[in-house]
């Protein structure tokens, strides 16, 4: 089931961003849907007028995703593929989005996967039943007259995989008066998944003079958060923006080499701030300005970004989600009832490897994981998956999988492409090992080739020149239109 029209996910652009998100984040179980009108079998059907509200709604089913107009890749186009379906030959390092999901399309076509995708679905709830997995789903279909038909059913199913990714819904971390300066000035504070592109950043203006109006920088912007979204966002924003700063939580440089090295690339015309402590006066004013911890005021920001990353809600869990989860025994996590998801802020926590969940392994999550990870990850879990429930390996006894679940605290490296690289290793390994044991032939895992790791860094040493270059493209492109437009 797939909310939007095609796949790509992420990887899809629209002009038109997603909905602002909550300022700030609420808890996930605050606002579960009522769903009590869908039947036991059959469908419940509905009619609307197209209104705001219904237009919000709408908006709201399928978002637009994060991808800005000149999104590029941080990852070699080598290591982002699929292990069994290398991008074609001559692909540059670093790509754009248009061909990530030319990628992702052409894979879906050759595997056929196409047929098995029912686009335009959502799944509201998901609830364990005897024997497996009830899910609510929902379609959304707007007639040429303009009225929308709102379609509710329910499907029952032997095992669920839920594979929607870490990036879907932004977070915005709460600050003292947040909330009583959003609803003061709601147009002013957005999370960086509704940035779309750097000229946006002007004054509204006569069409006739818009891109007269990039050249003159309109807004003082101040982005929270210094990861690579913040930094990506501020180096896009150089130029058309009157002013950067970034509030940064903690030293300015990190045990992190790789985000040491994203941080080096910060425009040096950006002002580097500390933590948030209000946003209002020192007073405790809300006026419009923003104090700092080191008691430094600013009085005078036209756009606020929130690049504070994104959270993974599983809201169609409803009633099953533990957000606040006290072990009663050492044994973490095996008291937790069947079917029931210990939620972390990114992902599940009571899983076998972030994959199968511990209160009932037929279901299982698929890109939810705890750290950084890329498609050939993905791709390890789904092998895996896919041979535990057909019987070509198998997983451990629960008190084993529990225990681990409690013990298992691996020390890894700060290297992001070595961590990558052990993580998988767990997966290649074990369905190396059962296949070779159940005396299964079976296409054999391989992990990264040993020039994973050195690749990557050497990317990264010239990451910030490639896409310096991207950047560079970008505005002479806008500059050449402008150009041609007087």
């Amino acid at each position: 089931f797939e909310r939007n029209n095609s796949v790509g996910g992420l990887w899809k652009y629209s002009e038109t961003p997603p909905p602002k998100p909550e300022i700030p984040t609420r808890p996930v179980t605050s606002n579960p849907l009522d769903l009590s009108n869908v039947p036991p079998e059959g469908r419940y059907e509905r009619t609307l007028e197209i209104t705001t509200k219904v237009n919000d709604i709408l908006a709201q089913k399928s978002p637009s995703s994060g991808c800005y107009r000149d999104l590029h890749t941080n990852i070699p186009s080598k290591h982002f593929a699929y292990p069994d379906f290398p991008f074609p030959e001559g692909t540059p390092t670093l790509i754009g989005h248009q061909t990530v999901l030319d990628y992702l399309e052409s894979y879906a076509c050759h595997f056929g996967l196409l047929p098995l995708i029912s686009f335009e679905t959502s799944v509201d709830k998901v609830s364990k039943v005897e024997k497996g997995w009830e899910l609510v789903l929902s379609q959304y279909q707007v007639s040429p007259n303009g009225i929308l038909k709102e379609t509710r059913w329910r499907e029952r199913f032997d095992a669920v995989v839920a594979a929607s990714g870490m990036h879907q819904e932004p977070f915005v971390p709460d600050f003292k008066h947040l909330a009583d300066y959003d609803a003061l000035w709601p147009t002013r504070i957005i999370h960086s998944k509704q940035f779309r592109r750097p000229e946006d950043l002007k004054d509204k203006v006569n069409k006739s003079f818009v891109l007269v109006s990039l050249l003159i920088p309109q807004k003082n912007v101040l982005i929270i958060g210094a990861r690579v979204s913040g930094v990506d966002l501020a180096r896009s924003i150089e130029g058309f923006a009157k002013s950067i700063s970034i509030s940064i939580k903690g030293s300015f440089v990190t045990s992190d080499p790789i985000e040491n090295s994203v941080r080096a690339l910060i425009p040096k015309c950006t002002t580097i701030k500390p933590v948030i402590s209000s946003f209002s006066n020192p007073e405790g004013k809300v006026d419009g300005s923003i104090t700092f911890e080191d008691g430094t005021v600013m009085n005078d920001v036209d756009q606020i970004f929130f690049c504070t990353g994104y959270r993974t809600s599983l809201r169609y869990f409803q009633d099953l989600i533990i957000e606040d989860y006290k072990p009663s025994s050492d044994l973490i996590y095996a008291d937790v009832p069947e079917g029931h998801v210990v939620l972390g802020c990114k992902h599940a926590m009571n899983t076998y490897h972030e994959t199968f969940l511990l209160s009932d392994p037929t279901f299982c999550f698929v890109s939810m994981s705890s750290k950084f990870s890329i498609t050939p990850y993905f791709d390890s879990q789904a092998r895996t998956i896919a041979r535990v429930w057909t019987g070509d390996a198998f997983l451990p006894d629960s008190s084993w999988m529990y225990r681990l679940a409690a013990e298992f605290k691996p020390e890894y490296p700060e290297d992001v492409y070595t961590c990558d690289k052990m993580r998988r290793e767990v997966f290649v390994t074990w369905l190396n090992d059962h296949a070779k044991k159940l005396g299964k032939d079976l296409p054999r895992m391989e992990n990264f080739d040993s020039m994973y790791e050195e690749e990557g860094r050497k990317l990264f040493k010239t990451w910030g020149e490639l896409t310096e270059a991207n950047f560079k493209r970008t505005k002479e492109r806008l500059l050449k239109n402008y150009t041609a437009l007087k």
